[in-house]
């Protein structure tokens, strides 16, 4: 049975008639993917992450709780909390699970290669909310959408960089020879890792940020970091979103140790709805 604190997808709808709940995904809607910390649509039933407890290497699944977002009184549906679970264990996400209905779940079951969300009993935070952390060694998740597209819109908030990416700069525009590339893209999947020679535009974000990444088409894209928009470039080549990873093999060179909160994927470069999902998501995570 589940508790009072875990609260179903109807009641966070409507009480005594009145909408309860109203989540980014519910204002813009047509996510292909999406995924957070936090409830992000309010018909979504499902769990927020599988955690897998490092004492014993069981694995979890966790709810949002009375505030719609995870909590150490998330529980698993059964009526355990997740406090009462992991107690001062380390944990480390197995599943993050897509809430746009699109069933497109981060699965990582290599136990090296999850990234890290708990340390001895408490939670990562930045900007006191809670952040999945990328080691830049061996940690990444990767999905496949029903389709490619060579439109779309990736919106990342609470980034932040943890260390500097090995990759080499470049400069472009006004952008310092100092700053390192932080996505990649090319015929065939979008990367958050550092980035590779067809990338035009690139930052080092070392404060926590929220991120609008826009492809308009197989070569052009445009950056938003916080509140202004970054720059406009040219991607080498063709290319196109349909398989997104988070991190990346360190066999690549190009493993990043990043730290995340929230990544929603939109399979279009419709930018209208940039300033929207930016003012909730900082509403929410307080970036600037």
């Amino acid at each position: 049975m589940i508790s009072a604190t875990t609260i179903s997808p109807l009641n966070r709808r409507i009480v005594d008639g009145v909408p309860s709940f109203v989540g980014l995904l519910d204002t813009y809607g047509g996510a292909a993917a999406a995924y957070s910390v936090r409830l992000l649509k309010s018909d979504y039933s499902g769990a927020l992450v599988e955690i897998r407890r490092s004492s014993d290497n069981a694995v979890k699944s966790f709810y949002p709780d009375a505030n719609n977002e995870l909590s150490l009184t998330s529980e698993d549906g059964s009526g355990t909390s997740l406090s009462s679970w992991i107690t001062t264990d380390n944990g480390f996400v197995r599943t993050w699970y897509d809430q746009s209905g699109n069933a497109v779940d981060f699965i990582q079951t290599t136990s090296s290669a999850q990234p890290k969300i708990i340390t001895s009993g408490a939670f990562t935070l930045e900007s006191g909310k809670i952040v999945i952390t990328w080691d830049g060694i061996t940690d990444y998740f990767t999905a496949t959408l029903s389709a490619a597209s060579t439109n779309a819109y990736h919106s990342l908030a609470n980034y932040k960089a943890l260390s500097v990416p090995i990759v080499g700069a470049t400069t472009i525009g006004s952008e310092s020879s100092n700053n390192k590339r932080y996505w990649y893209r090319n015929a065939a999947d979008s990367r958050i890792r550092n980035g590779g020679a067809s990338e035009a535009i690139f930052t080092y974000l070392s404060s926590n940020s929220l991120v609008q990444i826009i492809y308009g088409g197989t070569t052009t894209v445009d950056v938003y970091e916080n509140n202004a928009a970054l720059q406009t470039g040219t991607i080498s080549g063709s290319s196109s979103t349909q398989e997104i990873w988070l991190g990346d093999w360190a066999t690549t060179g190009r493993s990043m140790n990043f730290s995340l909160s929230e990544f929603i994927d939109w399979q279009d470069d419709d930018d209208t709805r940039v300033s929207g999902v930016k003012t909730n998501q900082n509403d929410y995570f307080s970036i600037y």
